[in-house]
């Protein structure tokens, strides 16, 4: 179950709210992202997510254990823009990547609301 604290829960709850999705990738698995995109360049923490993610699917989670013989993996699918040619096609086999929810209210004021991590 999602716990939310209360400005998180007033963020939600605002109709007007916006949505940002960001994506850290660690490729050394050292917890350390190496590489940080989204859909438009946003900068959060303090870490600059430049836009170059074209797009994704819904990401599909399994449970934590198996009822009953092998744990399916969670997936999904991102899209990432490699105009410039500075991407590898192996460059992310093995990486894990942090998806990061972003919810902000008519004011502005944005939370991370939920985050998941895979591993590609």
């Amino acid at each position: 179950m999602l716990s939310l604290s209360p400005t998180q829960l007033a963020i939600v709850a605002d109709p007007s709210k916006s949505v940002t999705w960001l994506f850290g990738i660690d490729t050394n698995l050292d917890n350390a992202m190496e590489y940080w995109y989204g859909f438009e360049t946003k900068t959060w923490g303090a870490d600059v997510y430049t836009g170059k993610i074209l797009g994704f699917e819904p990401i599909t989670l399994s449970k934590g254990f198996p009822e009953s013989g092998t744990l399916p993996s969670s997936k999904t699918k991102i899209f990432i823009s490699n105009q410039d040619n500075t991407l590898a096609s192996g460059l992310f086999n093995g990486a894990v990547v942090k998806i990061i929810c972003i919810v902000g209210d008519h004011t502005g004021s944005e939370e991370e609301i939920l985050s998941f991590k895979l591993q590609v």
